[in-house]
């Protein structure tokens, strides 16, 4: 009888605790894409990967940004809520931990935006971001998405390069 009170109480818990999905539907989170932006406005490099964080039942976002030029990685931990900087810190670059490197210098070469590809990626789709990586294989560059819409969460790729969805890399 002891274990069945407990897990009651222990459903009942996890059932009032927020989803990610609940967080994301708040009215007054911040659009993380207008976050990448004020980023890319306001610090040099380029960023290279975003996640989605839960915290004590609260919604943050997570921004990497590779500067090529001084060879530092900083890293940025929002509120989602309204879009304050919560912690910053900068670390050295090591280039054999950063596998998006090569997608990196495409993008800073050619001057494109994270936030300008994640909304080409997403294509005014109903669907909201949980996290998006840029990386490089087989010769390839891409941008990879992890998303969530009514019916659960995905992952897809998309080329930096062609600017389009890789066809056969869509999985749920």
């Amino acid at each position: 009888m002891r274990w069945l009170l407990g897990l009651l109480l222990f459903s009942s818990a996890a059932m009032s605790a927020p989803n990610v999905m609940t967080l994301l539907l708040g009215p007054n989170n911040q659009d993380p894409i207008k976050t990448m932006r004020r980023i890319e406005r306001s610090e040099p490099g380029v960023i290279s990967s975003f996640s989605i964080n839960m915290k004590q039942q609260r919604l943050q976002y997570v921004y990497t940004l590779v500067n090529l030029h001084n060879g530092t990685v900083t890293h940025f931990e929002y509120r989602g809520k309204d879009g304050h900087l919560l912690k910053r810190y900068i670390s050295t670059l090591v280039p054999k931990q950063h596998s998006e490197l090569e997608a990196v210098r495409f993008i800073e070469k050619n001057k494109l935006l994270f936030s300008k590809l994640v909304g080409l990626a997403i294509d005014k789709s109903q669907v909201h971001l949980l996290k998006a990586v840029l990386d490089h294989d087989l010769g390839i560059s891409y941008l990879e998405l992890e998303l969530i819409d009514d019916n659960g969460p995905y992952r897809l790729a998309f080329d930096v390069e062609t600017l389009r969805p890789l066809p056969l890399l869509r999985w749920y």
